[in-house]
């Protein structure tokens, strides 16, 4: 009996380690948008070089950690809904005024990577808004950082 008690516990303990970093993962955003142009860092690069604008849609305080230089900051407030593809939009809050007037000229959305939701929530906020130009730089800044360019904190 005390053989299968230490095996029971053993295996317990066993898929506590396997299960739990599993289920602790933020989930990770779609990798496209219908109507909406995913993009990489060349991209993001020559279009901030172009002039385009540019949008890191993090809360303030992540800007203090680092953000793509020469990019504005325009909040997206997801902290009401759900980070799935089937979240309740009318619970965030984005102000599309802010983005540029000219709606076909090309956007640039990005946050905190495949894991965070908001620059893919910002990228449907503004096609729905009727933007056509929008591009989602889905790796946001860890890709940035990865390709071996500086963030600036702001």
């Amino acid at each position: 009996m005390l053989r299968v008690r230490s095996l029971v516990f053993f295996f317990a303990m066993l898929s506590l380690f396997f299960v739990t970093p599993a289920m602790a993962q933020k989930p990770i955003v779609p990798e496209e948008i219908p109507g909406v142009e995913t993009v990489g860092v060349d991209t993001v690069k020559a279009l901030i070089g172009s002039g385009a604008a540019a949008f890191d849609v993090r809360p303030a305080r992540a800007l203090a950690k680092g953000t793509i230089p020469e990019t504005g900051h325009l909040l997206y407030d997801d902290s009401k809904s759900k980070k799935a593809v089937n979240y309740d939009s009318s619970q965030d809050k984005f102000d599309v005024a802010k983005l540029p007037a000219d709606k076909t000229a090309p956007v640039v959305l990005y946050c905190q990577g495949d894991t965070c939701w908001r620059s893919y929530k910002a990228s449907i906020a503004a096609r729905e808004a009727g933007y056509t130009n929008i591009k989602w730089f889905r790796g946001g800044t860890p890709e940035w950082q990865g390709q071996g360019f500086e963030l600036v904190k702001k």
